[in-house]
């Protein structure tokens, strides 16, 4: 058994370095992190708060817009768990070298990471986790949610692994008809496709060769380092990404047409 097998999944990174333009007035003097969702709770409460359920240690928040007001707000430490701060380099800008930002840090190790307008069920964390657990920490995996306009986000494409299946029951953890567990076969951005479809999500459970593929990642045409990039890599050199649907809620908070549907949701 290597040490990536016997090790605890404890660190959290959160990707928080972005203004988040499409919510109007509500970031001209806060970063998207901290917007407003119910209550006293801003979006990286919800986050924060999902990674201390799932038994996290620590998180590391890469900051960028605004960071002070973050460390502010948050401290060293919240929800029990220990606070680490990261300012991005806007000269290698986008979410790829964004994670890499962390590289120092996490090189070593599996970690879940997430988008920091992205709001879920802390269960779907849990169950990202489990999943890594149980496929012995070989490959990493991303959770999908579901939209009813694919065109709007990244469609997924999928299907049964039956390797990945057949070392579940090996110790019965997994009933290969729940199909719970899928093997993904590709990720298109911004598909030209009507109707709905299963979005990355933008919520990871990293294996450490993730910064393997990152530090191959070319600018986009938007002149970004883009994360999907890193995967799409991944995803073509043959390496196995699992992935997992969501359950209960998994929504963006980018527009506030978003963050209007989210507090409905919540308060129902």
């Amino acid at each position: 058994m290597s040490k990536l097998d016997e090790q605890r999944i404890e660190y959290g990174l959160i990707l928080a370095a972005g203004r988040g333009t499409r919510l109007g007035d509500l970031t001209e003097e806060l970063p998207k992190a901290l917007v407003k969702i119910k209550e006293e709770m801003r979006v990286i409460d919800y986050i924060l708060k999902g990674y201390a359920a799932a038994g996290l240690k620590k998180a590391v928040i890469i900051i960028g817009y605004q960071g002070e007001k973050i460390k502010d707000y948050l401290g060293d430490e919240a929800y029990g768990l220990e606070i680490i701060y990261i300012e991005q380099d806007l000269d290698n800008y986008g979410t790829a070298k964004a994670v890499e930002q962390a590289k120092a840090l996490l090189e070593n190790k599996f970690f879940i990471m997430t988008y920091g307008d992205i709001i879920t069920e802390a269960e779907n964390y849990k169950r990202l986790i489990k999943a890594g657990r149980d496929l012995g920490l070989k490959h990493s995996g991303m959770l999908l949610n579901w939209l009813k306009e694919i065109k709007k986000g990244g469609l997924v494409k999928f299907e049964a692994d039956e390797e990945i299946f057949f070392e579940f029951n090996q110790d019965h953890r997994l009933q290969k008809k729940e199909k719970e567990v899928f093997k993904v076969k590709s990720i298109k951005e911004k598909p030209d496709q009507k109707g709905g479809g299963w979005n990355s999500a933008g919520i990871y459970l990293f294996s450490p060769e993730i910064f393997k593929w990152i530090a191959q990642v070319d600018p986009s045409d938007r002149g970004e380092y883009e994360l999907p990039a890193a995967v799409n890599l991944l995803l073509e050199a043959g390496e196995k990404l699992y992935a997992l649907k969501s359950r209960g809620y998994c929504q963006d908070v980018g527009t506030p047409a978003d963050l209007d549907y989210l507090k409905k949701f919540l308060d129902n």
